[in-house]
């Protein structure tokens, strides 16, 4: 009656769904809710989640860095729930699709998540015996909007996208042997990429033909650094990745499947020339020593790939 009444509202739906689990002492649980017209449709959605320590088969960790150096089991000298094994989680997504004509349609989306308070168990007591193997802050930020339109011209169908990818974390670490005042290491990174895509389409009498294009330009914010534990000192390290390095790949391609023998046989091939690129710089390397962290350096290279079958 509603729906009748206003003359827009075509579908309004939600749901609501609670987990729990014994296995790592944890749950979450997570609600969305869409609505849509006949030219506009909506969805959202979000959850979280809570992860508490693993406790594995029997209470034993067979991988357990006091098993693989001292040989002994390690509920010998480690709780039966493995630590630092937890994390926490939460997330959020929304959805838009719209199609103001027969012809175009345009969708878009964001996503985003958080998580926290996770260590690499792998490299503390549940295997490699390091003191510190955090990652923190992991986070990401996805956006992209795609415009469909049907009839461009000489093709049937064209397709154009644009995204933004950007994504966070943060390695702490702290080896040093088992000496606690050995030095602790932090790396937060941060990349985030920009890209576009085009694609037409033609279909033929017994044959369908696409052409397009791709580009992606990726760009890494970087730190790196030690702490001395006992004074605070912090001093400088060189990141994994120079900061302020940029990366760009991308290529145009054309393919064509064919039906040489209808409901028999089909060929299909591809082309595809393709260019990547990346470039530091050692203007924004921070100094040390006289000397910046990182040199000038780059590299670019282009080829030609193709891709052939039969059906």
């Amino acid at each position: 009656e509603v729906a009748d009444l206003l003359g827009v509202i075509e579908r309004l739906a939600g749901e609501l769904s609670l987990a729990g689990t014994t296995t790592y002492q944890g749950g979450g649980g997570n609600a969305a809710l869409s609505w849509g017209t006949t030219k506009f449709g909506l969805f959202a959605g979000g959850g979280g989640r809570k992860v508490g320590e693993l406790r594995p088969g029997g209470g034993i960790d067979s991988h357990a860095a006091v098993t693989r150096f001292l040989g002994v089991p390690s509920d010998l000298l480690m709780d039966d729930r493995l630590p630092n094994t937890g994390f926490h989680q939460f997330n959020g997504m929304i959805k838009t699709n719209w199609t103001p004509s027969s012809r175009t349609q345009v969708v878009s989306a964001y996503t985003a998540t958080r998580q926290d308070g996770a260590h690499r168990y792998d490299q503390e007591l549940g295997g490699d015996g390091n003191l510190i193997a955090e990652l923190n802050d992991l986070t990401l930020d996805l956006f992209y909007t795609r415009l469909e339109r049907s009839g461009l011209g000489w093709f049937d169908h064209g397709a154009f996208t644009y995204s933004i990818n950007s994504q966070r974390e943060e390695r702490v670490n702290q080896g040093g042997q088992g000496s606690s005042t050995a030095a602790i290491g932090h790396e937060p990174e941060r990349t985030t990429s920009n890209a576009v895509q085009i694609a037409l389409n033609k279909s033929l009498a017994r044959a369908n033909f696409q052409v397009g294009g791709d580009a992606q330009f990726e760009k890494l914010i970087s730190d790196s650094f030690n702490i001395n534990p006992v004074t605070g000192a912090r001093s400088l390290r060189r990141p994994r990745v120079p900061s302020h390095a940029e990366f760009m790949q991308g290529g145009v391609f054309a393919q064509m499947g064919f039906d040489a023998v209808p409901d028999r046989l089909r060929v299909v091939g591809a082309i595809r020339v393709g260019h990547a690129s990346y470039e530091a710089s050692a203007d924004v390397a921070p100094v040390s020593g006289g000397k910046p962290l990182w040199p000038d350096d780059s590299f670019s290279t282009t080829s030609t790939t193709f891709r052939a079958g039969a059906i």
